[in-house]
């Protein structure tokens, strides 16, 4: 039983991460309607920002702050705002050389190897479930998919604006258009019960 339950955490701690990042890439397309070939790199720039911040002393929170702050600003300033009202192969095209040169960046500059960060002692525990042992990070990880993943599948209010929402539009057999709408609210303030 503790195995299943070890098991159970892993696959939804794993899977989470996931869909966290396609959620990711999602929220870019219904923004950009471009599919960001450089949204890993994008992420990794940032992980890297929080691991330089830590080996220079920088308090850990502002280290994520620093990383979340790089991360957004290299999304928008690398190369999308100067080409956002170009065609969709400029825009395909950019953002894969974005990709390309934050790849090679990393790997002969940094490393190609993945790099541990120094996280808090806080992060470094783990928690008892039966005779499991669960990590903080795994519970972290698994709660905030739940989270997301319940917030994405619960009805919500469309009149509030704070929702992300993503459309696929398409033409069906018969020719008609088809309009598929999923809201996601975010901040949990349109729930229903």
């Amino acid at each position: 039983m503790d195995g299943l339950i070890t098991y159970v955490v892993n696959i939804v701690s794993l899977g989470g991460t996931y869909a966290l990042l396609a959620l990711g890439l999602a929220v870019v397309f219904s923004v950009l309607r471009l599919i960001n070939f450089a949204h890993g790199e994008l992420m990794t720039l940032a992980g890297y920002t929080l691991l330089a911040g830590i080996l220079l002393g920088v308090p850990f929170w502002a280290a994520v702050l620093a990383a979340v702050f790089v991360g957004g600003l290299a999304a928008v300033a690398t190369a999308f705002r100067s080409v956002r009202n170009a065609n969709a192969a400029t825009l395909l095209m950019t953002s894969f050389a974005v990709a390309m040169l934050l790849q090679v960046i990393f790997q002969n500059f940094i490393s190609a190897r993945g790099q541990a960060v120094p996280v808090p002692s806080l992060f470094t525990g783990s928690i008892p479930i039966a005779n499991a042992q669960i990590s903080v990070i795994q519970a972290i990880s698994t709660v905030t998919s739940l989270v997301w993943v319940d917030s994405c599948s619960s009805p919500s209010d469309s009149s509030l604006s704070r929702h992300s929402s993503i459309e696929v539009n398409g033409a069906g057999p018969s020719g008609r258009r088809l309009t598929t709408s999923r809201r996601c609210d975010l901040w949990g303030s349109g729930r229903h019960g």
